[in-house]
Order: C-alpha cells, then sequence, then structure tokens
C-alpha cells in the first residue's frame, strides 16, 4: 500500500479525468448558466449522485478496485495463518486501505473548488437572492442560505463514509465468500442501483442501494435545508452496523484459518 500511495500516476489516473468532466459539465450544463452560481451550487450538483453521477460513480469504482486487491492480499491464507487473533486480522485488513476512504474525497473537494473558482463562483452562499442560480432552477420558493463550509464539510463527510462502508462490503464479502469476482459484483449491484433510480421509481420498485443513504440531494437542500438524520444520523448509524457485521463475521467465521 505504501509503495501504491506514494506512486504520482495513481492519483493523477483519478485526479485528471474528475477535473475535465467536471469542468466540462459546469461549462456545457445549461444549469449553470442560469445565474450567478456559488461554490455551494457546485458541491450540491457534483457530491448529488441523482443529478451528476459520474464523480461519485467513478470513485467508487476506482477505488473499490484497488481496495479489492489489497483487502484479497490480506486475506490470502499465508498471510491469514500468520495471525493468532481474528481481531488483529480485522483491524491490519481495514487498515490496508482506510488512507484510500480519507485522500479521494478531499481530491474531489479540492477539485470541484478548483472548478468553482475558475467559473467565478461566489464564495458566499448566495440562494436566496435575486439572480442567482438557485432562485432561477426554483423560482417562487422561500430557499434556504447554507455556509459554504457546512455543505462542503457535509459533502466530504458523506463521501467519506460512503467509501468506508464499500471497504467494510468488500471486507465482508472478500472473507465469507473469498471469489473476487464475487466481491466486484456486491460493489457494483449497489453502484448500478443508484444509477437507474428513477427508472426503478417509476417502474413503483422500492429497490434502494445502500449509497442512496449517503448523497446529499440537492433539490432537497435548496428547499429544506439540510436533514439531520437524513443527512448525518441515519449514514453514521449505516456505518456503524457495517463495522459490527464486519467485525462479528470476522471474528465468529473460519477462525480456524488462523495459527492456532
Amino acid at each position: 500500500m505504501k509503495k501504491l500511495l506514494k506512486n504520482p500516476l495513481f492519483y493523477v489516473m483519478y485526479f485528471i479525468p474528475q477535473l475535465i468532466m467536471t469542468h466540462a459539465v459546469s461549462t456545457f450544463n445549461k444549469t449553470f448558466s442560469n445565474g450567478q452560481t456559488c461554490f455551494a451550487d457546485y458541491y450540491l450538483h457534483f457530491y448529488d449522485w441523482d443529478s451528476y453521477d459520474f464523480l461519485c460513480m467513478y470513485e467508487v469504482i476506482y477505488v473499490s478496485f484497488f481496495m479489492v486487491m489489497l483487502v484479497r492480499r490480506e486475506l490470502m491464507s499465508n498471510r491469514v495463518v500468520l495471525y493468532d487473533s481474528t481481531t488483529k486480522l480485522w483491524v491490519n485488513t481495514i487498515k490496508s486501505s482506510a488512507l484510500f476512504t480519507i485522500i479521494f474525497p478531499v481530491m474531489n473537494c479540492v477539485i470541484i473548488g478548483i472548478v468553482a473558482a475558475m467559473k467565478n463562483a461566489v464564495f458566499t452562499c448566495n440562494w436566496s437572492k435575486t439572480g442567482s442560480m438557485a432562485a432561477a432552477i426554483i423560482p417562487y420558493y422561500e430557499l434556504h442560505e447554507i455556509n459554504t463550509f457546512i455543505v462542503a464539510g457535509l459533502s466530504v463527510f458523506l463521501d467519506i463514509i460512503r467509501l468506508q462502508v464499500t471497504l467494510f462490503i468488500v471486507c465482508i464479502a472478500s472473507w465469507l465468500v473469498r471469489k473476487t469476482i464475487v466481491v466486484f459484483l456486491v460493489v457494483y449491484i449497489n453502484i448500478i442501483i443508484v444509477n437507474i433510480q428513477p427508472l426503478l421509481a417509476y417502474c413503483d420498485m422500492n429497490v434502494k442501494s445502500i449509497y442512496n443513504y449517503m448523497i446529499v440531494s440537492k433539490m432537497g437542500t435548496y428547499l429544506k435545508g439540510i436533514s439531520v438524520f437524513d443527512n448525518v444520523v441515519l449514514p453514521v448509524i449505516i456505518w456503524a452496523v457495517c463495522v459490527a457485521v464486519s467485525y462479528l463475521t470476522f471474528r465468529f467465521y473460519r477462525k480456524d484459518m488462523l495459527k492456532n
């Protein structure tokens, strides 16, 4: 992992496509030409998986690929037998990819901030002001104004939660099934469900991905502000459940593989 983290190409392969796509969308999407934008508009648009799916989807696909490789390496039979405690095995398996869950959300925040600055967005939230992009999108409604740091911070927080939950899912699936393709399928099925959510809703199918509970809704935030339960409490509960399930899975399943 240390070699991977020190390799500049590892970050360039992620940073460049995200920067190009984010800049292109903000240039050609008519939404951003409807009025004066603020930084919060950019964070809400690009972190809202329903409004723009490339940033979150590419991040989970890119990061989960390396997560699976590192977790599978840590759980190889010749390494597992070196442990005398399932707790140590679980902790080291989580640590193998834990930094990814911090680095990439911060990179996303920086990318969006760079694009917003390039597009001359104002830093202070301006949703209630005449001529703002938010007022043009939702006219005749009293819109909330939220501190830009809160919007950016919440977006990054949920991004971190989403990647950490992905890591726990990868660990659980890897320890239970031990087939790499199945582990990828578990993650990618959740991604697909988020992307086809409008189609599922149209077909009256109430099927949701675990990632649906870790998204800041742009329109919902414009109209109702930030929901503490939906945007903070519920994601943390899901995160805590995933932590517990992953630990218990390691604690009580395949204990015989460890050294005596």
